[in-house]
């Protein structure tokens, strides 16, 4: 599963909650009232034990309210805590967590954040123990 998938994901959830709302990718548009944004914050991967690798990754979700916007912050924020527990992408449901939603009164903007923490396996190069041969040799006395 890549960064782009999982970004795609959460995108797709955002559409799939508010259809008749934009969601914007990478870059805010000038006039981005009434729109959505979902971007990643940050990532890092680790290697753990033997082949096994631990990527971390944070996301934002951004509301830019509308002038008379009918969207509540607790409204949205409830859609936002229900609707993202987890992420289909790849194949692969990933767990999100550390949940959190914050209101900017000053900027007229609702922040949403997440994490998640994904496991990967690197692939075995070369013959593995399962294919090898095995040949007994019985010696009799």
């Amino acid at each position: 599963m890549t960064l782009n998938e999982l970004t795609r994901a959460a995108a797709a959830r955002l559409r799939a909650l508010w259809p008749d709302r934009p969601v914007y990718v990478d870059d805010i548009p000038r006039e981005a009232d009434g729109c959505l944004y979902i971007g990643l914050i940050d990532s890092e991967q680790g290697q753990e034990l033997d082949r096994r690798f631990k990527r971390s990754v944070s996301f934002q979700i951004l509301y830019f309210r509308a002038d008379q916007d009918a969207l509540a912050y607790q409204d949205w924020a409830e859609a936002l805590y229900d609707g993202f527990r987890t992420l289909e992408a790849g194949g692969r449901t990933v767990r999100l967590k550390n949940r959190s939603a914050r209101k900017n009164g000053e900027q007229r903007c609702y922040l949403f954040t997440f994490d998640a923490d994904l496991l990967f396996w690197e692939a075995v190069s070369g013959e593995t123990m399962q294919t090898l041969a095995q040949t007994i040799n019985d010696k009799e006395g």
